[in-house]
């Protein structure tokens, strides 16, 4: 029996110049964009925020059992104004969080202003993606470079992040699977670039290459 499948994907930036960059592959690039439908982002079509906002707040009564009416004029200007990085998704939750804490029938903006402050301070607190483009060992490497930067470089803490995101049903990174052949004591650690001269008992992962040992 055939079987036909029909793949839906999306993607908040334009694949096309990522392409052109070579951040993308033009292969899977061509393979997805069989019918292509461009989506302004909410940031681009602001126009459109008052009409989400009172679609959306009769939702969210019912679902939190308010009584809301809508938004004053300057706390729907603050809206308005407001960049939405993470888009619609963005707006849905801030909404629903606005409505839950409003205690009157109209949102004021000194509530919408106290909601946006803390999702800007979240936004801008978010790690910054991680560049998927190159070899699996460049994929890799950026990786472990973002979790060290996260963790302080903390190398104890980074490895533990690492081996907890190790792949699911039983596959395993070949650092583990090497770990497993020498043996229960043994464990590899990232470390940094600057630090691969100053480290001599335990083996870098990627840095600069797979497999080198820290110089003493």
């Amino acid at each position: 029996m055939t079987h036909r499948h029909r793949v839906i994907s999306s993607s908040c930036c334009d694949l096309s110049a990522e392409v052109a960059r070579g951040q993308f592959s033009s292969r899977l690039y061509l393979q997805l964009s069989g019918f292509t439908i461009n989506v302004p982002s909410l940031a681009q079509r602001k126009e459109d925020i008052p009409a989400f906002v009172n679609m959306m707040i009769p939702q969210y009564n019912t679902a939190l059992a308010k009584s809301t009416v809508g938004m004053e004029p300057d706390a729907m200007e603050l809206m308005v104004e407001f960049e939405w990085p993470l888009n619609l998704v963005q707006l849905e939750k801030v909404l629903r969080q606005m409505i839950a804490a409003s205690s009157g029938f109209y949102i004021t903006a000194a509530e919408v202003a106290v909601v946006l402050q803390n999702e800007m301070r979240k936004v801008s607190a978010l790690p910054p993606a991680v560049d998927l483009s190159g070899t699996l060992e460049d994929i890799e490497r950026r990786v472990i470079e973002q979790v060290l930067r996260e963790e302080n470089m903390n190398q104890s803490a980074a490895a533990k992040r690492l081996e907890s995101a190790e792949a699911p049903c039983g596959e395993r990174s070949p650092a583990a699977a090497e770990n497993k052949q020498k043996g229960p004591g043994h464990r590899e650690y990232p470390c940094a670039p600057d630090q691969i001269s100053q480290r001599g008992s335990f083996t870098c992962l990627g840095f600069p290459a797979r497999g080198r040992r820290c110089g003493g």
